[in-house]
């Protein structure tokens, strides 16, 4: 089930109206904060489409808990509002990346 509400960061700076404006591929503002309100960069692994639907190619390393050199998961980046902040591109499972948190 999804949040009814609104997708808020630590920092207070709101993500989504709610489930259907934070899947439209525009965000208000970027998903950049880390949990203890600092700015974040760089990539983040997702494995997701901005619809929410696993990236065509890409898999999730494991549960994002490894994986090997030659398995490729979807990766986002943090610093963008567009479809970007989902999906950008494949990346190889055994590289370090930051992973989005959720909370209902």
């Amino acid at each position: 089930m999804h949040s009814k509400g609104r997708y808020i960061l630590v920092n207070g700076l709101v993500v989504a109206a709610d489930w259907e404006a934070l899947i439209s591929g525009a965000l208000e503002n970027a998903i950049n904060a880390t949990e203890s309100s600092e700015v974040a960069g760089g990539g983040v692994w997702t494995g997701t489409l901005p619809n929410g639907q696993q990236a065509f190619g890409s898999s999730f390393c494991e549960d994002w808990d490894g994986g090997d050199d030659l398995e490729q998961g979807g990766a986002g980046v943090c610093a963008q509002t567009d479809g970007f902040w989902s999906f950008f591109e494949p990346d190889y499972c055994g590289g370090t990346l930051s992973l989005y948190c959720f909370e209902n």
